[in-house]
């Protein structure tokens, strides 16, 4: 799947209408260590899962070297976390994360060992992402 940094609510329409368009499933990435907040990436979330009930997406909390906040994320059910912290610290949130329900990753290991297209600063986002996604 694809995957792309999203900074607001907008940019998670943009790439979701290109992922219907595409007919492909998309992997969107919040803003590393979440400047927003938790609660921020949830409600936005929730709002594009309503908006795009038919396109299939997963949500990653991209929580940067923040232990803290990926453990908040997982508390608050937001999917998925990423983190950049040392093994040990991965191992046990990794633990804590599948006792939830959810998963742990390190860096871009769920995105094939890149990062996700940024679309901060993309004067047309929307075109890139058609590109990004082929169609």
């Amino acid at each position: 799947m694809t995957a792309f940094r999203i900074h607001s609510l907008e940019h998670g329409r943009i790439v979701l209408a290109a992922a219907r368009a595409a007919g492909k499933a998309v992997v969107l990435v919040s803003p590393q260590a979440s400047q927003m907040g938790v609660g921020w990436w949830r409600e936005l979330v929730r709002l594009l899962s309503q908006d795009f009930a038919d396109v299939s997406f997963e949500a990653m909390l991209d929580c940067g070297p923040a232990a803290g906040l990926a453990l908040a994320g997982i508390r608050a059910r937001v999917g998925p976390v990423r983190l950049n912290v040392d093994a040990l610290t991965l191992a046990k949130i990794a633990s804590i994360a599948e006792q939830a329900g959810t998963r742990a990753e390190s860096g871009g290991a769920s995105l094939g060992g890149k990062d996700a297209l940024d679309l901060l600063g993309v004067p047309d986002p929307a075109s890139r992402c058609r590109e990004a996604l082929g169609s």
